[in-house]
């Protein structure tokens, strides 16, 4: 059993108008082996969320092959794991329901049979750790400072003018535009 060091879940925070590469789409975590022999394990990620990067204390062996297309990792007892996680960025379809939206998922350590430093060929998984990501997407709001606009009655060679104020109360950046339809 992997013990994650001082971490229940992976928790991200991201705001809708950032660009993927900003730091907010991925974390870090670093897990040790409690173990008191060496593990062999594969890694996968459950909902919208990619492993960047995974980086081991302990020097790994070549392992003769992949299990389901993932790759396996070694590691003996009392040495870690780093594992960088992002979360992909979802197309939002219309209008989001609220200022913020939750999205889950987790990483998935599964445990593999072994001989020394082979897998055993053709064994299913022989535990499975999970681990929860959980994502809070931030949305911008775009409110104005009057009710409604109206300019009542105005001459077609008179333009009127008034003012009114676009207001985001929320922590988002906000981009805007205005259509004349």
């Amino acid at each position: 059993v992997y013990k994650r060091q001082g971490l229940e879940s992976l928790k991200f925070v991201c705001h809708s108008c950032v660009p993927l590469d900003d730091t907010s789409y991925s974390r870090s975590a670093a897990f040790t082996n409690t173990n008191s022999t060496t593990v062999m394990f594969t890694l996968e990620t459950e909902g919208p969320y990619k492993i960047l990067s995974v980086r081991t204390s302990y020097p790994q062996p070549k392992v003769q092959e992949k299990v389901a297309g993932a790759d396996v990792y070694v590691v003996p007892p009392s040495e870690n794991v780093d594992i960088t996680v992002q979360y992909r960025k979802q197309v939002q379809q219309g209008e989001p329901e609220g200022l913020t939206r939750q999205v889950g998922g987790s990483l998935k350590i599964a445990f593999l049979p072994q001989s020394g430093t082979r897998v055993l060929p053709g064994a299913e998984p022989v535990g499975v750790q999970d681990f929860p990501m959980l994502t809070t997407v931030l949305y911008p709001k775009i409110s104005l400072s009057q009710d409604s606009v109206n300019f009542e009655n105005v001459h077609p060679n008179a333009p009127k003018v008034m003012e009114i104020t676009l207001i985001n109360p929320t922590l988002v950046d906000a981009t805007w535009q205005i259509v004349d339809e």
